[in-house]
């Protein structure tokens, strides 16, 4: 979307239905259509003209041009999420194998202790011997700890 600044810089919100109109209007990324033609199966005339009488014989046409693009509405969804979930996948690490009886360091950022200082407090906290599991995640938090 383009940039719009007013020298007096007073009249933005006169401005505001002109840029909705225009943000649905543009093509997405993901989705590769724009918000409008998702909706309506259209593109929208950028002047209005007035029909006395409304007659609309191309009602199927419509409606099956637009069960078409909403499905190439979730192709396009479904191609964007399969490529957000390779990027995110080739940064992250895989959590470690924890089991009960193991023994696991905390790190201490997510702990409230008494510390009058968090700069001076200790870093990692343990080690803590795992006593149970209590949830299906894997993560540190879904674990309960005993220490010693």
């Amino acid at each position: 979307m383009g940039v719009y600044c007013d020298y007096q810089q007073d009249d933005w919100y006169l401005l505001l239905p002109v840029a909705k109109f225009i943000y649905n209007n543009m093509q997405n990324a993901s989705t590769q259509l724009s918000p409008f033609f998702a909706n309506y199966g259209y593109h929208p005339r950028g002047t209005i003209t007035l029909v006395e009488e409304s007659v609309n014989p191309h009602a199927e046409n419509f409606a099956k041009r637009l069960q078409e693009a909403h499905q190439d509405l979730q192709v396009n969804l479904k191609q964007a999420q399969d490529r957000y979930k390779a990027n995110y996948d080739r940064h992250v690490k895989p959590a470690p194998p924890i089991g009960v009886g193991d023994k696991v360091w905390l790190n201490q950022c997510n702990i409230h202790t008494t510390s009058p200082s968090q700069k001076l407090d200790i870093k990692r906290m343990g080690p803590f011997k795992v006593k149970e599991k209590v949830g299906e995640s894997g993560w540190l938090i879904g674990w309960s700890y005993q220490r010693g």
